[in-house]
């Protein structure tokens, strides 16, 4: 009896220990094989950055149309399960969300550098060109945008642009006030012929190249006239 355990206990560990076996090929794969799988796995494949995935996303939108954002679809693109998705953002609306933002700040960085080291009519040509091209290739991330909530960082990345827009105004000459003013028009200006009739021309409209430029030229010549009249308002209004 004692003879038969022995053999028993040994033939036990000769299945679990030889790849040829069933328990062997077992034992390969649940602690071999997925300890080999899962290491592989993790050397060919870098770690997901939440700025990537919003990056790859954004890429996504701009290239196929916000229609056509899904996790999935995200997950595919940077060959992940979509569970992984879940530890960077909480779902599609999320991803909407931190593209929007990441617009933002994008749209202010290209309408600082178009405006830098330029003044007058030069920079506010730069800067509506600059402006325009920037909605009309994104448009459908521009929607985002214009839905998305009104946070405080986005309030915040928001301004970096309204910067660079009231730099250019005030380069004519204005004071702050004024300038908050012209930025404003400007800004409606341009925004609303990039979203509403640029997109939408008929044949036979007249170009919309030359709206924008009609837009540029008066802007152009009312913002001195704008800045001289506020000038003399400040001075009467001096004691």
């Amino acid at each position: 009896m004692y003879l038969t355990l022995v053999v028993r206990c040994q033939l036990s560990l000769v299945l679990l220990q030889t790849p040829y076996g069933f328990l062997g090929r077992c034992y390969a794969y649940c602690v071999k094989g997925s300890t080999t799988d899962s290491s592989s796995r993790s050397r060919s494949q870098p770690r997901l950055e939440r700025d990537h995935l919003v990056a790859v996303a954004a890429e996504l939108v701009d290239r196929e149309g916000l229609q056509q954002l899904s996790l999935s679809r995200v997950a595919a693109a940077v060959d992940r399960h979509v569970s992984s998705l879940y530890n960077h953002v909480d779902g599609v609306d999320d991803l909407r969300r931190e593209i929007a933002l990441q617009t933002v700040r994008e749209v202010g960085e290209v309408l600082w550098r178009a405006v830098l080291g330029r003044s007058g009519e030069d920079a506010l040509r730069s800067l509506v060109t600059t402006y325009r091209e920037f909605i009309v290739t994104r448009q459908d991330r521009w929607q985002l945008v214009s839905m998305a909530p009104h946070t405080p960082e986005f309030r915040l990345l928001s301004e970096r642009a309204f910067e660079a827009i009231e730099a250019t105004v005030a380069s004519f000459g204005l004071e702050p006030g004024p300038a908050v003013h012209a930025h404003r028009i400007l800004s409606s200006a341009v925004i609303g012929l990039a979203t509403r009739f640029e997109p939408h021309l008929r044949p036979g409209d007249p170009s919309i190249d030359e709206t924008f430029e009609m837009l540029v030229v008066m802007f152009a010549a009312s913002l001195p006239e704008l800045a001289k009249a506020s000038a003399a308002t400040s001075t009467e209004a001096a004691p």
